[in-house]
């Protein structure tokens, strides 16, 4: 392994063990009732820093990654720790998905809305069953087998999406994949 290479697992490391920390930090703020940290930020340059957290997972299932964003998107002003927890948990429930491979891709725009962004987060999986979109927020309700999952994740991101002025939807059909819309006021919307 290059020096190149160890350089990068350590700096992942790093960023996994600050990430970590932004949780405990999060999960203590929100067991004690307490404001999430609220601050200004690029969206797509947090997209970014969560895909380089999953890109080693991303390789081990082969896992090809796009990016598309529309030029001059708005900043955001939410807890950006909690944004960040949520595209991590979709990432990575995609990437389960997928375990013979597969694309995923995150479309950053602007929509109709005055003062709103969306990110999309689509992937060529195995898609979820129709019989389950209508529950797939519920708390602890989960596909994966037992000691696999807790059922948690999408039941908690979408509730810091909402706790940030958005909205979480999803989409999908058997056998086409997935797509996980993430709608977030802009900073210019007061929100």
């Amino acid at each position: 392994m290059s020096y190149e290479e160890r350089q990068k697992l350590y700096q992942d490391a790093l960023d996994q063990s600050d990430r970590t920390s932004d949780i405990v930090r999060n999960l203590l703020e929100f067991s004690r009732a307490s404001h999430p940290k609220v601050e200004v930020f690029d969206i797509e340059e947090l997209v970014d820093k969560t895909v380089r957290l999953l890109k080693n997972e991303m390789d081990l299932h082969t896992i090809t990654f796009v990016k598309e964003a529309e030029d001059d998107i708005p900043q955001v002003f939410m807890d950006k720790g909690g944004i960040q927890q949520v595209l991590l948990n979709l990432f990575l429930n995609s990437v389960q998905a997928m375990e013979d491979g597969g694309s995923l891709k995150a479309v950053i725009k602007r929509t109709k809305v005055p003062g709103e962004v969306r990110i999309d987060i689509i992937d060529n999986g195995p898609g979820i069953p129709e019989e389950y979109i209508d529950r797939i927020f519920d708390p602890f309700f989960t596909t994966k087998e037992e000691g696999e999952g807790t059922g948690l994740g999408l039941s908690v991101s979408y509730s810091v999406i909402t706790k940030n002025g958005g909205r979480l939807e999803v989409k999908s059909e058997v056998g086409k994949g997935a797509c996980f819309s993430i709608f977030l006021p802009t900073q210019s919307s007061g929100a």
